[in-house]
């Protein structure tokens, strides 16, 4: 055997070339022109004109229907980006009439800060931050299906609760006039899931006479609010405190709260 010669000689290989790129644009266009003129919402196929632009709308007649297979173009290549992308959204681009769809779901929808003259909106997930250096609202900690003991002084009628287990956010909010409590989950879509049931119990101060200690207490689904103080949801999740309950001078409520999550 010649020394040049090759004992194995392999099959040569020849790849396609790669598909070609579809060409895209960032463009600028009015969003009216991309919705119905009707319903407000946007088109989506299949799309129908009148063959006489002049007549019609709910209805003048005559005149047929059409398809309008170039404006389906159109709407089919209309991507946006959710416009929770500001506040951690990482959806990719979607089509523009299945926005609505994601918005009513997406769980990164922004919340507004309830401090009088404070401007702050983001995503819950950085209210607890916020509320707390900023405004110097009290935050505990709470497990899910364990109780966390509450006492709220006159002076600080609202306060945080983080769960440990996946850092939700829940204000407990006490009435001005102090005679109910409320609790709500921080957040703007309840939609998003997932979804959470309480139990809120005061208790009041030991009677003279017989010891009994006073209690009053509710079990309820937790509603959402945007709002980081709770009175959107008041009559949802509100629990009944009669002022005698309170305790001392500070007129402190002394609270005990379990969330549960729900499992689906």
């Amino acid at each position: 055997m010649e020394t040049g010669e090759q004992k194995d000689s392999k099959k040569a290989r020849v790849d396609p070339p790669p598909a070609p790129l579809v060409p895209h644009c960032m463009v600028s266009i009015d969003m009216a022109k991309l919705q119905c003129p009707v319903c407000t919402h946007p088109l989506k196929p299949p799309i129908f004109q009148l063959a006489d632009k002049d007549r019609c709308y709910s209805c003048a007649n005559p005149g047929g229907y059409s398809r309008n297979l170039p404006l389906e173009d159109v709407v089919r290549s209309t991507k946006v980006w959710c416009p929770n992308s500001p506040y951690g959204c990482n959806s990719p681009m979607m089509i523009l009439h299945e926005m609505d769809d994601h918005q009513r779901k997406c769980p990164h929808a922004p919340c507004r800060c309830p401090e009088p003259g404070c401007a702050f909106v983001s995503s819950a997930a950085w209210f607890g931050y916020h509320l707390m250096v900023t405004h110097s609202w009290p935050v505990n900690s709470i497990g899910y299906g364990k109780a966390c003991q509450l006492q709220l002084p006159e002076s600080k009628p609202r306060c945080l609760l983080a769960a440990m287990e996946d850092g939700r956010l829940f204000v407990v909010s006490v009435a001005a006039l102090r005679d109910s409590v409320s609790l709500v989950c921080l957040r703007a879509n309840a939609a998003a899931g997932p979804h959470y049931t309480c139990k809120m119990w005061a208790t009041g101060s030991a009677a003279a006479a017989s010891g009994k200690v006073p209690t009053v207490s509710v079990e309820m689904e937790v509603p959402s609010s945007a709002v980081a103080t709770g009175m959107e949801a008041k009559v949802a999740a509100a629990l009944a405190v009669p002022r005698k309950m309170l305790h001392g001078p500070s007129k402190e409520l002394h609270l005990n709260v379990r969330i549960d999550k729900v499992q689906t």
